[in-house]
């Protein structure tokens, strides 16, 4: 019985030592298959966190997550920015 929770809690604990941060722009069908296939992909990858947060296609709200992606310290940050602010963009 004892060897059953060691299993159970060490298949349960991960130690993160890579973090993404995901900041979608919108909230669609698309997207969200995305977010699950990041999500899922990260599965494979011991160490691996993706938090992803996602806006109603509103700017404010976005930079603030790009913020709190930003102070949490977060190895990568994915931005999805929104149709209207592409143009505005350097690639």
């Amino acid at each position: 019985m004892l060897s059953l929770f060691w299993l159970t809690a060490s298949c349960t604990h991960r130690d993160v030592h890579f973090r993404i941060g995901v900041s979608q722009c919108s909230d669609d069908e698309w997207r969200h298959q995305m977010n699950n296939e990041m999500l899922r992909e990260a599965l494979f990858y011991d160490g691996v966190e993706v938090d992803i947060r996602t806006v109603k296609d509103d700017n404010a709200q976005q930079i603030e997550d790009i913020r709190h992606f930003i102070q949490e310290g977060v190895d990568l940050l994915v931005v999805a920015p929104p149709m209207k602010l592409r143009p505005l963009l350097r690639w």
